[in-house]
């Protein structure tokens, strides 16, 4: 069983294996040997930012993580809602060009009226479906914008490194929707590291602005949902499969060398 030992600022989690010669009576004896640990970059220290939530080891996070298409009402807290986004702004961005933001929505009825687009909760029934868009208590629309990534490529510090290579040529790959995939996926994971459940729903663009009052150069390329897993979510595989696929073997989807 992990110790906490509180200190202004920052919560340090020491497992079992070093409480032997920590006392973590005197906060400033476990201050000083909680640095000397973190110089050493020892693998059972964690930070965290809240010292009433465990946290899991990386791989374990990777293991749990699924899209989870049933949840329960319970609320979520906001500070958990404030770790995933700054997660979320962990992601990487192409020329830093920072153009990914988010509509964070947990209103009740803004919430079911996000979920009356695309596919629609209605249909999810008829399906055989849980309703879980509207479930989900909260909701991160995602938003990119192209135009701040080809503003950013025109300043000067990066114009020197394109300028003979054409908007079209340099854009073949839209790397915006790749930030913002990022994002989605630390969102993801950050919402298991939370001991909470996970998903992601794509909707109609034009739904959403309308909704939520998103400028036009902004692209919504979907909704992850964060809330607590249902018990019975694991019987709901993805939308209208009823046969999960098996996984593709390694060795199809890993070309070493060349393809």
């Amino acid at each position: 069983m992990p110790y906490a030992a509180v200190y202004p600022f920052w919560r340090v989690t020491v497992s079992a294996q070093c409480a032997s010669f920590v006392d973590i009576s005197y906060p400033w004896a476990a201050v000083a040997a909680v640095q000397t640990i973190a110089r050493r970059r020892t693998p059972w220290l964690r930070l965290s930012a809240d010292a009433t939530v465990p946290r899991m080891e990386f791989a374990d996070v990777l293991r749990k993580r699924r899209m989870v298409r049933s949840f329960t009402d319970e609320p979520v807290a906001p500070e958990s809602v404030e770790r995933i986004l700054h997660a979320a702004q962990r992601g990487p961005s192409a020329g830093y060009s920072q153009g990914v933001e988010f509509v964070v929505v947990t209103d009740d009825e803004m919430r079911h009226r996000i979920a009356g687009g695309g596919l629609g909760d209605e249909r999810l029934k008829k399906m055989g479906m849980q309703p879980f868009v509207s479930q989900a208590r909260v909701h991160i629309v995602i938003c990119t914008s192209p135009e701040l990534y080809r503003q950013r490529y025109r300043e000067p510090d990066k114009f020197r490194l394109r300028e003979k290579v054409s908007d079209d040529d340099l854009w073949r790959v839209p790397y915006w929707y790749t930030d913002a995939g990022c994002a989605m996926m630390l969102m993801l994971l950050a919402a298991v590291d939370e001991g909470l459940a996970a998903g992601f729903m794509g909707l109609p663009p034009a739904h959403l602005r309308g909704l939520l009052g998103i400028p036009e150069e902004y692209i919504p390329i979907g909704v992850a949902l964060i809330g607590h897993e249902a018990p019975d979510a694991r019987q709901y595989n993805d939308i209208g499969v009823t046969t999960p696929k098996p996984k593709r073997p390694a060795k199809d989807v890993i070309h070493r060398g060349t393809w």
